[in-house]
């Protein structure tokens, strides 16, 4: 009943009814007063009628004191409608005649007194009164006149001329109302009929009109009822010009917006599902039960369970293996409990069978109030990452020990060059010394002997420095690796110790490589030495091999020697050495290639790093593969050439007795020693000598004396100005000035900071004199 009543229909059918109820008690009540009014003004005026007629009937009654007359004119008027009681009075206020009272008078309390009524005063016109204790009485008093001419105490007013108007008596009337009551009672009888006629037609009128405007109402309704369910395509069909037309009109707008943001939205949430799906990492949601609302695919796709399975179970961890289950629930528990955001590694078994170690954020999940309803969880899988990170690591350590056997080669370098400085004045002094004894003391003579041979020795020491700093003297041609090899197999054979086998895999028609066969014969012969030593004095085997193969940059990004510019995939030809001794450990592995490092008693600890330097040198690469107690495997290569061999023979260089030296020699050197030496080397040569201290002071000589200078031995390294920027401007002044570099450092490094500028020959420190004369004698023969 509660739901009825307040219910639209409801409450319009009780509105309309209660509003026409109301509206036709006011008007009807107005109308009763009104009409009662009306019927009173009515009888008012019929009774001043009455009493102005009678007062004009009665006036020669009066003045005659005709009473039977007066009565029977009183009783006349009785059957006047409404008149009850007629009464005359003399001027003094007397009654002279009276009618019957009728039976409707008599019926009223006080009748006597109102037939007994005398006129307290005298009265000028009609007065009406309505007796209250009697609602349906009326009395009326109005004055007799008679107009004469003269004067009299009666007399009211003059008039024009000598006519008079005089009160002779008063007549008194008593009308009654029950006309009235009768008219008010039979229109409010009426007033009921009509009410409930009335009444009647508004309860139809009320439900007509509150089903007439909720019929629409509620056809809305069921319309919205159906767009609460997504159904968006849905419109209310009204016709006509009215609210409810122009309602629905508004609503179907409304529902064309709300259909088009709800296919934006839509849109936004396939968008926004397409994302999560298509993200690299694992996205979940889980509720305060611990249940999971929403996981995307790609978490999904790495542990392998489908996403529906996580929807249904009662907790998304009893999917996951134990270890992985155990990690996650600690976490969860940590992220409820701080209600904070947490970071976690975990390592989860993903459905490549494989376990990969994913980076888990776990933050809390909030509503707009700040209250925590679930968590949100993002797994990264940093597998990669992690890999790509140790490998960056190793790189960096392979940088930082490249870097600083780079700087130990450059040391290594700086001392070699210092060192062959002395060495050169050492073994120029020495053999001078010993030419100047000659024949003089045998026994001087062998001690000078051994100075020149310990300076010789001293030499190599440094020549090996200098090839660990990839700086040693190389004679570039082209070399067959494989023919290079049979020729110093004498050589190897006596190099190791007796118990050793050694044998040899060498492959034909091999392509030629760019090498100094020195300095290749120096690698070849440090590899197999270190081979013999891991070997030791039991019985072992030594092998070596050479060969082409292809390399590719993966391969060659993997050696653990390369040389300083990157090295391109293509054809190599390949030295392999490999021996049965003991092996190395990866911490002997570690400092294999660093100078002074050594694990013999009796080592100096130079010959990897020289083997290293060389194949630096040469742009080539090396790889070492080595067990404990399996012995050790060194593979070098070389980029192969296609320049064939020269097979013929050097040009003999002329013999000294064609060859008549002089002229004035320069030798521009920043050592007192080297200018020194290599003065005396010259004059006993047959030379004359000039000396400059460095660079600038050489230019400035030889421009004082450049007619008797034949040649200029310029060194590289010097204050002010260096060797390079001295030949230069030598050059600029003439062209055609031979200048003969000297060095610490090999030729092919040197010269090719001068390739094209007309060197006339090039001398490595530490030299001899026969050294020196033979560059001497190639730069100034002609």
């Amino acid at each position: 009943m509660k739901q009825l009543f307040y219910s639209l229909r409801s409450r319009i059918f009780l509105s309309v009814t209660t509003l026409v109820i109301l509206l036709s008690l006011i008007f009807g009540w107005i109308s009763i007063v009104q009409q009662t009014s009306s019927l009173e003004l009515e009888l008012i005026e019929r009774g001043k009628i009455t009493a102005r007629h009678l007062s004009y009937g009665v006036e020669i009654g009066i003045l005659t004191g005709d009473e039977n007359g007066l009565h029977a004119l009183l009783n006349k008027l009785l059957k006047e409608k409404d008149v009850l009681y007629a009464g005359v009075f003399d001027a003094k206020g007397k009654n002279i005649s009276t009618s019957e009272a009728s039976k409707l008078l008599k019926k009223h309390a006080g009748v006597t007194n109102l037939l007994m009524t005398k006129v307290e005063q005298p009265l000028s016109d009609l007065w009406v009164k309505k007796i209250w204790n009697h609602r349906d009485i009326y009395e009326f008093h109005m004055p007799v006149i008679n107009e004469i001419h003269g004067s009299g105490e009666s007399m009211l007013f003059d008039g024009e001329g000598d006519l008079q108007q005089q009160v002779i008596g008063y007549i008194h009337i008593i009308l009654s109302g029950a006309s009235i009551q009768h008219a008010t009672h039979q229109t409010i009888m009426n007033g009921i009929r009509t009410f409930f006629i009335v009444f009647l037609l508004a309860l139809f009128a009320a439900w007509w009109l509150a089903r007439a405007l909720t019929r629409p109402l509620a056809y809305m309704v069921s319309v919205i009822e159906k767009t609460q369910n997504g159904d968006f395509n849905q419109r209310i069909q009204l016709h006509g010009q009215n609210e409810m037309t122009q309602l629905a009109m508004a609503f179907n707008h409304m529902l064309e917006e709300l259909a088009k943001r709800n296919e934006k939205l839509h849109e936004q949430q396939r968008t926004m599902q397409l994302i999560l799906d298509t993200a690299p990492v694992g996205i979940w949601m889980l509720g305060l039960d611990r249940r999971m609302i929403f996981m995307n695919k790609a978490f999904s796709t790495a542990v392998g369970v489908s996403e529906q399975a996580f929807l249904n179970a009662k907790h998304y961890t009893e999917l996951l293996p134990k270890v992985v289950s155990l990690q996650a629930t600690q976490s969860d528990n940590q992220c409820f409990a701080m209600n904070a955001m947490v970071h976690s590694q975990e390592h989860i078994p993903c459905s490549d069978n494989k376990v990969h170690i994913f980076d888990v954020v776990k933050a809390p999940l909030r509503n707009n109030q700040g209250d925590m309803i679930g968590l949100v969880g993002i797994a990264i899988d940093a597998t990669s990452r992690l890999q790509a990170d140790a490998e960056k690591e190793q790189m960096q350590k392979q940088v930082e020990h490249t870097q600083r056997l780079e700087s130990l080669g450059v040391l290594a370098g700086g001392i070699a060059h210092d060192f062959n400085n002395i060495l050169t004045s050492i073994m120029g002094n020495a053999a001078m010394a010993e030419r100047k004894i000659k024949g003089v003391s045998t026994e001087g003579e062998a001690y000078l002997s051994k100075i020149v041979l310990s300076s010789e020795k001293a030499a190599l020491l440094c020549n090996q420095m200098l090839a660990y700093s990839g700086k040693g003297h190389f004679i570039v041609k082209p070399v067959n690796l494989s023919s290079m090899i049979e020729s110093v197999t004498s050589l190897l054979g006596v190099s190791i110790h007796s118990t050793i086998e050694l044998k040899y895999h060498l492959a034909d028609q091999l392509p030629n490589i760019e090498a100094d066969e020195a300095q290749l014969q120096q690698v070849i012969m440090n590899l197999v030495i270190n081979a013999s030593d891991a070997i030791g004095e039991d019985s072992g085997v030594v092998t070596i091999t050479s060969g082409r193969m292809y390399a590719d940059t993966a391969y060659l990004a993997q050696t653990v020697v390369q040389s300083d510019v990157a090295l391109d995939a293509g054809d190599y030809v390949f030295l392999e050495v490999s021996d049965t001794g003991c092996g190395m450990s990866q911490e002997v592995q570690q400092h294999l290639f660093e100078p002074f490092f050594t694990t013999k008693f009796t080592g100096r600890g130079l010959g990897m790093s020289a083997v290293q330097g060389i194949i630096r040198g040469h742009q080539g690469a090396m790889n070492v593969y080595s067990e404990l107690g399996q012995g050790t495997t060194f593979k070098v290569l070389f980029p192969a050439s296609h320049q064939t061999l020269d097979h013929h023979a050097e040009p003999t260089p002329l013999s000294k007795n064609t060859w008549q030296p002089s002229g004035t020699v320069l030798v521009v050197d920043d050592e007192d020693m080297i200018r020194e030496v290599s003065s005396l080397m010259l004059e006993d040569i047959g030379f004359d000598v000039l000396e400059a201290a460095d660079g600038q002071e050489g230019i400035e000589i030889y421009q004082q004396y450049q007619d008797k200078i034949v040649a200029i031995l310029l060194d590289m390294t010097m204050p002010r100005l260096d060797g390079e920027g001295c030949f230069r401007e030598l050059k600029r002044i003439n062209p055609d000035v031979k200048v003969i570099l000297s060095s610490g450092y090999n030729k092919q490094d040197v010269t090719n900071r001068f390739d094209g500028s007309g060197l006339a020959g090039f001398v490595q420190k530490p030299y001899n004199l026969n050294e020196l004369e033979k560059s001497l004698r190639l730069a100034c023969t002609p």
